[in-house]
């Protein structure tokens, strides 16, 4: 590039020019010059050129940069609108809580399940005849005569055949395999009380189904009296039967008739084999003969009839 061009250039870029205002390392600057034209082989620069060159510098060296300000980050600004939203979804929620919670108690209508079981038909409060023999055994297992006394109607009437019948809240015979004794404390021995008393009996002994129980017709039902599982039968058959009138699930009347017997005697010995056994072995449970009534009659009454139960059944395992 000829001198005169790259003078002018100089100017125009920076036309300030003072030789008085060079930094103390312009003479480096002015070598530098000289030696690029040199080797381009141009002439060499004037001193107003590089003055000019040297201002240049100076000035963009020199100058005074603005300086830049951190402005703090700025803080967003909240949304104060949300608030009272939040708070409005807040109480919303409370109010459905409050609902649930107090709607808790109720009882919902319950939702058809097609799928679900029909359920089930409850049995009928009155006992048909056959049911009411079936509840006589159970209550003779369990030793509950009085549950026995409730399918009794109160006016129920009592027959042995060849007799007459008579009201069963009448006075009562006792017997030797039956200790008179009011169960049911009315202050009299009843045909009702001695029932409870032969049904107590049977229990005491191990008896498990009393009755054999067949339904005649539509309010009767004949029940042979088998007692199985009683331990002081072991001689000859005794055939004997109850025969119950049923009216509305309750017995109102009762035919007993007896058609063989001939194992008495040895019953009343067993009884007395098992009395000599309690003398003899369990003296400790029988003080002052409290156990029995009579010779081989055990005194079954409710303060004797765990003993009683437990005993026979000792007595009857070792014989």
């Amino acid at each position: 590039m000829a001198h005169n061009k790259l003078r002018d250039l100089v100017k125009a870029s920076n036309p300030v020019s003072s030789p008085d205002r060079l930094l103390p390392n312009d003479e480096a600057v002015r070598a530098l010059f000289a030696e690029v034209t040199h080797r381009a082989g141009n002439p060499p620069m004037s001193a107003d050129l590089l003055d000019t060159t040297v201002e240049r510098r100076r000035d963009m060296q020199t100058q005074k940069q603005p300086r830049l300000t951190t402005l703090p980050p700025r803080r967003p600004r909240g949304r104060r609108w949300l608030i009272p939203a939040f708070a409005g979804v807040v109480a919303v929620v409370a109010l459905v809580v409050a609902v649930v919670l107090l709607s808790g108690n109720e009882s919902t209508p319950d939702v058809a399940n097609p799928t679900a079981a029909p359920a089930a038909i409850p049995e009928s409060t009155v006992l048909t005849p056959l049911e009411v023999g079936e509840a006589l055994n159970r209550a003779t297992r369990d030793g509950d005569w009085e549950a026995a006394r409730a399918l009794y109607a109160d006016d129920a009437t009592y027959l042995e055949v060849g007799g007459a019948p008579v009201p069963m809240s009448g006075l009562a015979t006792g017997d030797n395999f039956n200790f008179t004794y009011d169960w049911d404390g009315d202050g009299t021995y009843s045909i009702f009380d001695r029932e409870a008393g032969y049904l107590m009996n049977e229990y005491v002994a191990g008896v498990e189904d009393r009755f054999s129980c067949v339904q005649a017709d539509s309010t009767t039902v004949v029940c042979d009296i088998v007692s199985v599982g009683y331990r002081f039968l072991d001689g000859g058959p005794v055939e004997q039967s109850n025969t119950y009138t049923v009216v509305d699930g309750r017995i109102t009347h009762l035919t007993w008739e007896l058609t063989v017997f001939v194992g008495f005697g040895e019953a009343r010995g067993l009884k007395i084999e098992y009395q000599d056994w309690v003398r003899a072995e369990r003296s400790e449970a029988n003080v002052d003969e409290a156990l029995f009534a009579f010779l081989g009659t055990p005194l079954v009454v409710p303060e004797t009839v765990e003993t009683h139960r437990q005993l026979i059944a000792e007595w009857k395992a070792q014989r």
